[in-house]
């Protein structure tokens, strides 16, 4: 019922009235149904918020911004990959007793579950998009934004430790949008911020370098179009030490040997491990 109501919202918005009266509780709703135990549930309610962030004018409200960040935290604990119960015994947590509850058979659970995954992992990717249009017009934005609070949020999203490759993925996106604060903080911080932009890329390309190793092909890829041009300027930023080149450079010739059997991919780690060692 509520994702049917969500649909007819999308689609017969313009004739909507009174939205602050009983936007709130349809999205507190959701949100609970988001964070409920029961993994067809959370599928429902995503349903409704990939709904909301697709639409042009719901996507813009500010109350259903100022939810997305605990959407995200209900939401994230979804795509960790589970595995169906091999006992129904009583005194198991809630999500297990739900699973055996929703799901037949363990490959009636793999489907549901990696279809799920999918289509949360794809409202994860439109906050991301979003979040990169937006930064990409920083520094034509005036007043120009505070370069503090983005380098703040820049670490904290370095500091995460992800250990799904999907996340870590999506985690590296933001850290490439963010990387515009870089170019912020140097024109207002100056010096104050000189010595924290090398630490900065120094991070950076950690992350970077722990993605190539990824044992997927496609996710090992998109880390290489993102590596090249940010280890590129970590290195022109004369912040990467001999130590540290050498470690890029095995990092990425041990992806070469994994995930050099595609074309494309051969490519940029060869293109990337000849800009390490120059």
């Amino acid at each position: 019922v509520l994702a049917g109501l969500a649909q007819q919202l999308t689609t017969l918005w313009s004739n909507a009235s009174n939205v602050e009266s009983w936007l709130p509780v349809l999205l507190e709703t959701t949100l609970l149904l988001t964070s409920h135990p029961s993994l067809t549930l959370a599928h429902t309610a995503n349903s409704v918020w990939l709904a909301f962030l697709k639409h042009d004018h719901i996507s813009k409200l500010p109350l259903v911004v100022a939810v997305v960040p605990r959407w995200l935290q209900a939401a994230a604990p979804k795509v960790l990959k589970v595995s169906y119960p091999s006992s129904r015994a009583n005194g198991v947590s809630d999500e297990v007793a739900y699973a055996c509850m929703d799901y037949d058979s363990e490959q009636e659970f793999a489907i549901f579950f990696s279809r799920c995954r999918t289509e949360i992992l794809d409202s994860f990717s439109i906050i991301v998009e979003v979040l990169d249009v937006v930064l990409s017009r920083l520094l034509q934005a005036e007043p120009r934004p505070c370069a503090a609070a983005g380098l703040r949020l820049l670490r904290r999203c370095v500091e995460a430790q992800p250990r799904s490759p999907l996340l870590l993925s999506l985690l590296l996106s933001l850290i490439s949008a963010l990387f515009v604060f870089l170019s912020c903080a140097y024109s207002q911080l100056a010096d104050e911020v000189g010595k924290e932009r090398g630490r900065y890329i120094i991070l950076y390309k950690s992350v970077i370098l722990r993605a190539l190793t990824w044992n997927d092909s496609t996710s090992s890829l998109r880390a290489c179009a993102l590596a090249l041009p940010a280890l590129r300027a970590a290195l022109a930023a004369g912040r990467v030490g001999a130590a540290d080149a050498s470690g890029a450079l095995a990092a990425v010739l041990q992806a070469l040997r994994t995930h050099g059997q595609h074309d494309a991919n051969q490519a940029a780690l060869l293109a990337l491990a000849v800009q390490v060692s120059s």
